[in-house]
């Protein structure tokens, strides 16, 4: 069995062939895809899609790049979907911006303790903040 974990399917690229993407991933034995959320929009469509094709599963979270414009209280209603298998993608991304990262610490931090609250893995996106990320999860360790 093969597993996609990190596709992002609900976005505008897939709106006209993803009922062809999806044949073929099938027919290079790709038998689930998990489609990620990256704010509450994409996170909601990822959802949706889980709904209607059985091989989906879907993550719902904020990434680092929408900390701005985004928080986690949509989280609290949606993670205990029965097709979300992760909070995320979430994390820290300090290549980009260095001037928010107190924010983005703190939702990375808000999604650690729902993943906790809800028994879900996290998926978790570094970059230029292995460290930073690191820190954030050590009390966490067992996760």
């Amino acid at each position: 069995m093969i597993i996609d974990t990190h596709a992002h399917l609900n976005t505008e690229e897939y709106n006209e062939d993803l009922d062809d993407v999806l044949i073929r991933a099938k027919m290079n034995d790709v038998n689930q895809v998990i489609v990620i959320g990256m704010d509450e929009e994409t996170s909601t469509k990822a959802i949706e899609l889980a709904e209607d094709y059985d091989m989906l599963f879907a993550t719902a979270g904020v990434h680092p790049g929408y900390v701005d414009n985004q928080n986690t209280d949509f989280l609290e209603f949606v993670l205990d979907h029965e097709k979300v298998v992760a909070v995320g993608e979430c994390g820290i991304d300090l290549h980009w911006r260095q001037d928010n990262f107190e924010l983005q610490r703190s939702v990375f931090l808000e999604q650690i303790e729902l993943a906790k609250r809800f028994k879900l893995p996290l998926v978790i996106h570094t970059r230029s903040s292995f460290e930073e990320a690191y820190q954030c999860l050590v009390p966490s360790k067992g996760l």
